[in-house]
Order: structure tokens, then C-alpha cells, then sequence
């Protein structure tokens, strides 16, 4: 009894953390939103050496404010506007003064000699990668409360739900937060410890996916280990920080190579330890389901992994690689969450058995391919500004490139839904299959009213339906019949006829829409289809129309409901 009470208030105290966190993360993500755009109005498009005592300028964005106002790599900042320059900070306090549009003058040193330069900040709001950013904190926060609220309450579930909370908000971190001083700092500690918090939850996770195998159960000192290595570099590097950020002369160094060691090295580790574990997981699995989940996973993280190498070694080698490869970070962030979804709805992960509308899952698919579409035409619009002195090949080149893309966007979004329901409805791709083979065998029946008697039979096994009714127009008096009825109740003496006008409001919405509607919808546009939708308590209504509103055959589907 005392165990079971201590068990339940531990899982109550859980879900209040995740919901709090939960919250958190909704309040973050507005304030990011509104930050990023602040954020944007206020960007020049340059990077500085904070490493040294010189705030010396490393790199100018192509494009971009600095770029068309004439600054070069090399320059020094003296002053921003009235702002004299001495420090990073002195640089992020007179850059949060500045106005889009608003010209300024930043006066540098080139060569010994002091120059004035007139920048207008500001770059246009990247509306395409927020909304990636976004669906990426969407579907980890979504994968929390999934697991922790339709999955059963043990640990696999928990750290599934922990880790993907923690991710979401880190995503959710914005830049900066105009009420709060000195949030770049406070950010920066949040970043490392939840990033520390991260590695010891997802090393665990990759342990037990799908199951814990031997090799894990004989080496109980891996999991303290996971832990004290992820908390111990995040907590180091964030204490560093602090100490870096209140001047104290002993830490400037350390704080420096923790940052490097941390963003290069401990990043780059746990990427490859959670690849090297999830292959050992696949390799140990004895069955198609689990050898399967761990396959997806291991899917998801292993690009993810990529990009941290390929990140690491060109940021120490001080290669740049440009905004296509900053796009690609919110892309492979977002592909865990995907394969997390599919692992749960195709293989069942750590038994939480869940059902997505296909309606849901295709409005979600269109949105994710609209947010790539829209971030690859912001990068390529960014670089409009690089060639406009260009000729006019490449203006052209330029054009021609943006209207592939817009082409491209239907064919690309048909394609996934078409994959979606190839692998995650097969069911639909069977009916389509089962009802071609019924249209090519209805000529060998001969007569019509065997025909009408196949039909309804079929339809009926093939979506289900308690009973039937087709319906054909007669050409000569233009009124729809019953030609056939089937029923998995006995009919007795109810009448299954029905004579209705062809061009009944009713029957030219349903041959408007040429999908299943809901009865209710007919039922509210004809009297006539209300009383019979009333009488056989119908519940969709079908049409199949052969081009001419003489010659439409209707269906007519009741289905059981759980409440009936």
C-alpha cells in the first residue's frame, strides 16, 4: 500500500515537471518568435574576434548590411553610432540600439587609418527556417507528452520523455530577451547544462532501445557514467562562463577551451557513442520489431552525428560553409522527432500503440515540406542581392532556379503523402487494389441486377459497412433507383427502395465533392436524403460518377459506430 502511494505521488511529481517544462517551452518559443524578429532589424552581418583586445572583424555575410556598406575582413571597431567601442559587450549593447532601416555610422580602423562608414541594419525576417525551428520544438515536445501520457509508466518511456522536453527547450532558447540584462550569459548556461543534461539521458535511451540486452544489464556503472560525463562537461563549461563573464583574469582561458572542447570534442563523441550503441542494439535484436526500431532510430541520429563532424571540423579549421549548411541544423533536429513518430506508429516503441488520423499526418507532412520550400527560398532570395551587378545569365539562372522550385512543390508534397500511405495506411492501398479487381470482373456477371447485387456485397466487405444501397440513374425519367441492397441485418419488411430526383441538392453536392461526406451534411442540404438518412440511420454517403450527371452511380454506406 505504501509502496503503490509513493510510486503514484513520484509519477504525479514527473508529469508536473514535464508540464511545467511543457509551458516553459510554449513561453520561450514566443519569445523567440518575437526576438528573431527584433533580432533581424537590428543584424549588420558581421562577426568579431572576441578573443582578442581588438574587436577585429573575422567575417563579413555576403549581402548583408556590412557587405553593401563596405566593411572588409580585418577592419577594427571603434564606435557604433555615439557608442565608443572597447569590448564584445560595449558591441552587443550599442548593436541593441539600433533601428531597421535606420542608417548609422560605424567607424573602424583599416591600416592605420580611421574610417566612417554609413550601415543601414536589417535583414529580412527568415520566416521560413522559424517555422522549421518551430515544428522542431512542436515535435519534441510532442514526443514528451506522448510517451509520458500513452505509454506505459517505465523507464524507457520516462528518459524518452526527459530527453525530448530538454531538447525542446533548448530549441526554444531565444538570442536574446530584452527584460532580462545580461541574458546572453544566463543563455549560454542554460544552453551547456541542458546540453550536458542531453547526453546522459540520450546515451541511456540509445541503451534500452528497444529493450536492455545483456551487454548493457552486465555493466550496471555505464549508466552513473553516461551521467557524470554529460553533467560534469555541461556544468564545467557553464561555471567557466560565469566566471569568464564577471572578469575573473583565471578563467578567460579556460572558459575558451572549454567552449572548444565541449562544441568540437563532446559533441562529436556522443553523436559516434549514440551511433556505436544503437548498432549494438541492432545487432543484439533477435526480432524483426525491435531489429526495426533500433533501425529507425539509429536512421534519425545518424545525420544528426554527420553534421556535428562536419560542423567541428570546419569551424576549427575556420572554413565557413555558408547558410545552406546552417539551414541543414533545424533539418537533421527535426528528423529524430520523425523517426521517434514512426518508430511508435509502424513498430510500436516501448509499447505505446497510438493511431494518427491520416488527415492529421498529411496536414503535418504539407506543413514541414511548405517550411523547407519557404527556408531554400529565403537563402536563394538572400543571395539576390549579391548578383543584381551580376549579368544576366546569372540573373537568369537565378530566376529559372526559383521557378524549378515552385514547380517542384506539388509534385514533392504528392510524393511524400503517396509514401505516407504506402507505408503507414496500406490499408487504402488495398481497397484501391481490391475495388480495380471488382471493376474489371463486373462485365463477366452479364445482367445488371447481378451486377448491382456483386457491387454492394463487395463494397460492403471492402470499407466495412453494416449495409448498402446502390444507386443508378434512370436516363428516360431522370430519377436515382435502388438497383441493389445489402444488409448484415435481416431486412424483414423495411423498405429498401428509394426514388429520388437526380438533381436533388443533396446528390449534386455529393457529385460536387465526389468523396464520402458525412450524412449529416446531406441530411442538412435535402429534405428528401434527410428523411431516408433519418429512417436508416445512415452515416456517409459515397458517389463514383462516369462523367454525366444521366449515368452517376451512387453508394450508399452505413457504418456501426462504437456508441451504437
Amino acid at each position: 500500500m505504501g509502496t503503490r502511494f509513493v510510486t503514484k505521488m513520484k509519477r504525479q511529481s514527473l508529469t508536473v515537471i514535464l508540464l511545467l517544462a511543457a509551458f516553459v517551452v510554449c513561453t520561450l518559443t514566443v519569445l523567440r518568435g518575437v526576438d528573431e524578429t527584433g533580432r533581424t532589424g537590428r543584424t549588420m552581418g558581421l562577426s568579431v574576434d572576441d578573443e582578442r583586445t581588438d574587436l577585429t572583424i573575422t567575417r563579413i555575410v555576403p549581402g548583408h548590411p556590412a557587405d553593401i556598406a563596405g566593411l572588409e575582413m580585418g577592419d577594427t571597431i571603434l564606435s557604433l553610432g555615439d557608442n565608443s567601442i572597447e569590448t564584445l559587450q560595449d558591441l552587443l549593447a550599442a548593436a541593441a540600439t539600433l533601428t531597421r532601416g535606420q542608417a548609422t555610422e560605424l567607424t573602424i580602423l583599416r591600416e592605420g587609418e580611421r574610417r566612417i562608414f554609413q550601415l543601414t541594419p536589417g535583414i529580412p525576417v527568415p520566416w521560413g527556417r522559424l517555422l522549421l525551428e518551430f515544428i522542431a520544438v512542436l515535435g519534441y515536445t510532442a514526443v514528451a507528452l506522448l510517451a509520458r501520457f500513452r505509454a506505459p509508466n517505465v523507464l524507457p518511456s520516462r528518459l524518452l520523455s526527459f530527453f525530448s522536453i530538454a531538447v525542446a527547450l533548448e530549441l526554444a532558447l531565444p538570442d536574446s530577451v530584452s527584460l532580462i540584462p545580461n541574458w546572453f550569459v544566463i543563455r549560454e548556461v542554460i544552453f551547456y547544462l541542458l546540453t550536458g543534461l542531453q547526453l546522459g539521458l540520450e546515451l541511456h535511451l540509445a541503451s534500452v532501445i528497444p529493450k536492455r540486452y545483456a551487454w548493457f544489464k552486465d555493466r550496471p556503472w555505464l549508466t552513473p557514467l553516461y551521467y557524470s560525463v554529460g553533467l560534469s562537461a555541461g556544468g564545467i563549461t557553464a561555471l567557466l562562463s560565469v566566471a569568464d563573464f564577471f572578469g575573473i583574469e583565471a578563467a578567460a582561458g579556460p572558459a575558451v577551451f572549454a567552449g572548444n572542447a565541449m562544441n568540437n570534442v563532446v559533441l562529436v563523441g556522443w553523436g559516434l557513442a549514440i551511433v556505436a550503441i544503437l548498432i549494438v542494439q541492432f545487432r543484439n535484436s533477435t526480432t524483426p520489431g525491435h531489429r526495426n526500431q533500433a533501425l529507425v532510430i539509429l536512421s534519425g541520429v545518424l545525420p544528426w552525428a554527420i553534421y556535428n563532424i562536419v560542423s567541428s571540423v570546419t569551424s576549427t579549421q575556420g572554413i565557413y560553409l555558408g547558410p545552406w549548411f546552417d539551414l541543414g541544423q533545424p533539418i537533421v533536429l527535426l528528423l529524430y522527432p520523425i523517426v521517434i513518430f514512426i518508430a511508435i506508429f509502424r513498430y510500436h516503441l516501448f509499447d505505446i500503440r497510438v493511431a494518427f488520423k491520416r488527415s492529421l499526418v498529411l496536414i503535418l507532412v504539407t506543413i514541414v515540406v511548405l517550411a523547407l520550400f519557404s527556408a531554400v527560398f529565403e537563402e536563394l532570395s538572400s543571395r539576390f542581392g549579391q548578383i543584381e551587378q551580376a549579368g544576366r545569365m546569372q540573373v537568369a539562372l537565378f530566376a529559372l532556379t526559383m521557378l524549378l522550385l515552385g514547380l517542384l512543390f506539388n509534385p514533392v508534397r504528392r510524393l511524400i503523402q503517396s509514401s505516407v500511405d504506402l507505408r503507414f495506411y496500406p490499408e487504402r492501398t488495398a481497397q484501391r487494389e481490391r475495388l480495380a479487381e471488382l471493376a474489371a470482373n463486373l462485365p463477366s456477371l452479364g445482367n445488371l441486377g447481378a451486377i448491382g447485387k456483386h457491387v454492394v456485397e463487395e463494397i460492403s466487405r471492402v470499407f466495412q459497412v453494416t449495409s448498402a444501397t446502390l444507386l443508378v440513374s434512370d436516363p428516360t425519367s431522370g430519377f436515382l433507383l435502388s438497383l441493389a441492397t445489402a444488409s448484415d441485418e435481416p431486412l424483414g419488411d423495411k423498405d429498401v427502395s428509394l426514388l429520388l430526383d437526380s438533381n436533388d441538392s443533396g446528390i449534386d453536392q455529393l457529385r460536387l465533392a465526389r468523396r464520402p461526406l458525412p450524412a449529416d451534411i446531406l441530411a442538412n442540404t435535402s429534405p428528401a436524403l434527410a428523411q431516408r438518412i433519418s429512417r436508416w440511420a445512415l452515416k456517409q454517403a459515397s458517389v463514383w460518377s462516369t462523367g454525366t450527371p444521366s449515368s452517376d452511380c451512387f453508394f450508399w454506406g452505413r457504418r456501426m459506430t462504437e456508441e451504437s
